[in-house]
């Protein structure tokens, strides 16, 4: 349940550290960013041996990856 919990919340804390990456880096280099964090915690919680450490991989990691650190403005505008 905390996993859960911890997995569902990181993208809510992480999103004004994500939108000003966004804002510094571009949109395509944040994705890909997000995406590297949240494969290479996954990968680590693989090995985890036990609850904690499967917290912090996937729960702080891939939920603060699955941000995916890019803006979420809606819908495209016109230049």
């Amino acid at each position: 349940m905390l996993l859960a919990a911890t997995f569902v919340a990181m993208p809510l804390l992480a999103a004004p550290a994500a939108g000003k990456f966004s804002d510094k880096f571009g949109c395509k280099k944040s994705v890909i960013f997000g995406e590297l964090v949240c494969t290479l915690f996954g990968i680590l919680a693989h090995f985890s041996s036990n609850v904690g450490i499967l917290i912090c991989t996937l729960g702080f990691g891939c939920g603060s990856g699955s941000q995916k650190w890019k803006k979420r403005g809606g819908l495209p505008r016109e230049t």
